[in-house]
Parts: C-alpha cells; sequence; structure tokens
C-alpha cells in the first residue's frame, strides 16, 4: 500500500516540476482510494513523507521529489537542528495555511494551531496526542526538537507572540494562549463516559464502568492504536 502512495505522490509533484507546497500537496490525499486515506490518516500525512527520505525532501513548508533511483523503503527519521523560518517561509505557511486549514497529521481542520519556534502548525489535537500520549516533542514536519510550544489561534511566529502573558503547562512545555485554550486541551485528556458523560480519573475505572453500568466495551485494538 505505501508504494503505491509514495507513487500517487510522486506522480503528483512530477506534474508541478517537482515541487510542492506541504498544504498543496495535503489537497491531493483526497484522490487515494478509502483505504489508502484510512492509513494515511492513521500514521500522519507529513510523517508519511517523513518516513520516506529516498523519495521525498521536506524543506521549510515545501516538498521536494527526490529522483527516483531506489524503491520507497521506511526509515526512523532522527530529530534535527532548529532552524528558525525566513520570511518566505512564514508567508507561504500563512498562505497555505488561510486557504486550505488543513492539520498535516490529522488532514482535518484547524481550530487553535499548535506550533514551536519553527513555525509548522499543526491541530492542538494531534499536539496533545502527540506530546502528552507519546511523549514525542519533535515537529512532525521538520524533525526539530521542539522543548517548548504555544497553543493559539493566532497564525503568528512563536517568537512574535507574548509568551509572559501565556499559560504554561510545565510538565509538557506548553504555552497556551488563554484560559479557554487551556480548558480546551485538558478536556481531550479527560475520561468521560460516552453514554452518560460521567467523569473517572483514569481509563481503567472509565472501562469498567463502562462494562459495568452499559454492557459495553472499548474495541482493545482502537486502544492500543490511541497513541
Amino acid at each position: 500500500m505505501e508504494v503505491n502512495i509514495v507513487c500517487h505522490f510522486s506522480k503528483v509533484l512530477s506534474k508541478e516540476n517537482g515541487e510542492m507546497s506541504l498544504s498543496a500537496l495535503g489537497g491531493h490525499v483526497s484522490e487515494l482510494n478509502t483505504k489508502q486515506k484510512k492509513y494515511l490518516k492513521k500514521i500522519g500525512f507529513n510523517k508519511f513523507l517523513m518516513d520516506h527520505p529516498n523519495n521525498f525532501i521536506l524543506f521549510d513548508d515545501t516538498v521536494i521529489l527526490l529522483p527516483a533511483e531506489n524503491s520507497p523503503q521506511e526509515t526512523k527519521p532522527s530529530p534535527h537542528t532548529l532552524s528558525l523560518p525566513s520570511p518566505i517561509a512564514i508567508s507561504n505557511i500563512i498562505k497555505d495555511i488561510q486557504t486550505s486549514n488543513c492539520c498535516t497529521v490529522c488532514l482535518e481542520s484547524m481550530e487553535i494551531f499548535a506550533f514551536g519556534p519553527c513555525f509548522h502548525p499543526v491541530c492542538y489535537s494531534c499536539s496533545t496526542k502527540l506530546r502528552v500520549l507519546c511523549d514525542e516533542k519533535l515537529c512532525h514536519i521538520c524533525r526539530s526538537h521542539l522543548p517548548e510550544i504555544v497553543f493559539t489561534k493566532q497564525l503568528v511566529p512563536m517568537g512574535e507572540l507574548n509568551l509572559t502573558n501565556c499559560i504554561k503547562e510545565q510538565k509538557y512545555g506548553i504555552y497556551f494562549e488563554n484560559t479557554e485554550t487551556r480548558n480546551k486541551h485538558r478536556k481531550l485528556l479527560e475520561h468521560l463516559c460516552p453514554r452518560c458523560t460521567k467523569k473517572f480519573g483514569d481509563f481503567d475505572d472509565l472501562q469498567n464502568h463502562l462494562k459495568l453500568k452499559h454492557g459495553e466495551y472499548f474495541c482493545s485494538i482502537c486502544v492500543q492504536q490511541c497513541k
């Protein structure tokens, strides 16, 4: 399946002289079949590209197609040195998001942006999942290590935000623009019963409640794949 997806994006890039913005290429995900789209959504669009360094290069917000010398293969990308985006890259990122507003991880619309100094926004939901549940502090586009990020509705580089007015969660290195943003983040981590909305302290208690009170179960495969 991966080979077919790589071939699809390679053909798209070839028609554009081997270079496109990340958001523009992401718009061609809709051309994949249902099974391929589900697979890509599960692992993340930008991660898929990063996992195929023999085929694609991500530079700022641009995807570059490499000559097809080797067959597609999956490798584990390593962290890169953090570099600040150029003014042109910032302008292109803002323009692309204003046009498509698509998270490059889940491909859903972004309500709250999450990004670090490299200014590669993803949605706050994906960032929470990756940073809190998976302990993943690498940018999923440029692979820079991000000790600190910000959750905000403002589409401006982190260096232009007044972080002293933000609320910081030290444990995860997250700056929240305001209380509303922090509460939305915390809401994602709550253990709420999907039937009666009762809140529980941990997932095991929630799972036992769902079984005993409602006679239902969480899919074990889905639970394992939550991370």
